[in-house]
């Protein structure tokens, strides 16, 4: 999907999406002629992205959860107690019910 295709889909500027891709957020594919071919899993978490921004997590944090679930399977979970509990503290850990449901792709 082209980033025209995704914007639209989900209701995000290309800056924004070029934003993210510039603070390693997300990381789109390139075609030969080098245009940028977004994946459904790239769909998918974008979708995580907004959802964490709207229940007012800090791109920052979410960059950090991101990066243990990139590490591999076993890191969701574990990332899920770190993101929540240790980083983010009591005040985010005590809405992590309706985040994770919310959230869930």
């Amino acid at each position: 999907m082209k980033i025209g295709d995704i914007s639209e889909r989900l209701g995000l500027s290309h800056d924004t999406l070029r934003f993210y891709e510039k603070i390693g957020l997300l990381k789109a594919d390139r075609t030969n002629s080098g245009i940028k071919e977004y994946s459904d899993a790239d769909i998918n978490r974008l979708k995580l992205i907004i959802c964490f921004k709207e229940s007012g997590i800090p791109l920052v944090d979410i960059g950090a959860y991101l990066a243990l679930v990139d590490e591999g399977p076993g890191m969701k979970i574990n990332g899920w107690r770190f993101f929540f509990v240790r980083k983010l503290g009591w005040r985010i850990a005590s809405r992590r019910f309706s985040v994770r449901w919310k959230c869930s792709t």
